[in-house]
Parts: C-alpha cells; structure tokens; sequence
C-alpha cells in the first residue's frame, strides 16, 4: 500500500500559532512518500526513515503490547506512543507491518 502525506506552506503566522494565533497555510505537492507492507509474519511493526535515521525502529507484540527493540534515543517516542494509544482504544495488530518514509519533492526538486 502506498501512503502519500503533503507537505504544508505557512504563508504567514508560523510562530502565532503557538499562542493560540491563527495562521494561514496552504498545500504543497511536496511531503512524505510510505510504502506500507503487511506479512503474516510474526507481529512486528518496523518503521523506517532513511533520509532521517538510517537505523529502523522495531516493536514487537507480546502480551496484548508493543515493546520497542532499543530504546527511543532522545527520549521522546511518539511512535510508541502512537502504538500504545492505538492498543488502548483496542486496536491489536492482524499482521506484521513495514512502513518506509522517505520524502517526497523536499530534496531532489520533484
């Protein structure tokens, strides 16, 4: 399956935004390209961001949760959070799945 997220423009209002401004931003057909792949593999999740961080993130589930294999470097892991959020509200996975990013129009001018 492939996932396409566009990239957004402030044309002005970037920082108002962060005392309840408001903002004006439009579209661009710039933004974040993932190939999501589904396996009847073991329940794992791989996240990978090459342009980012050349090293995947894995979780596996165990348990009724998502344990991550290492982890978060700086200490902020919001994709875990997002998987225990997700386990939460009773969403538990069917299917091992790969999601690559990479950007789209951002680096090389398409």
């Amino acid at each position: 399956m492939q996932l396409f997220a566009p990239g957004k423009l402030f044309v002005f209002g970037e920082w108002s935004v962060l005392e309840a401004g408001t903002a004006i931003l439009v579209p661009t057909p710039a933004g974040q390209r993932g190939d999501l792949d589904f396996s009847d593999d073991a329940l794992d999740f791989v996240y990978e961001a090459p342009m980012v961080d050349p090293t995947p993130t894995r979780f596996t589930w165990n348990a009724d949760a998502w344990h991550r294999a290492d982890p978060a470097p700086d200490g902020l892991d919001l994709l875990g959070a997002t998987l225990a959020e997700a386990t939460r509200r009773g969403l538990a996975p069917t299917h091992a799945a790969h999601l690559t990013v990479t950007p789209h129009g951002l680096f090389d001018g398409a």
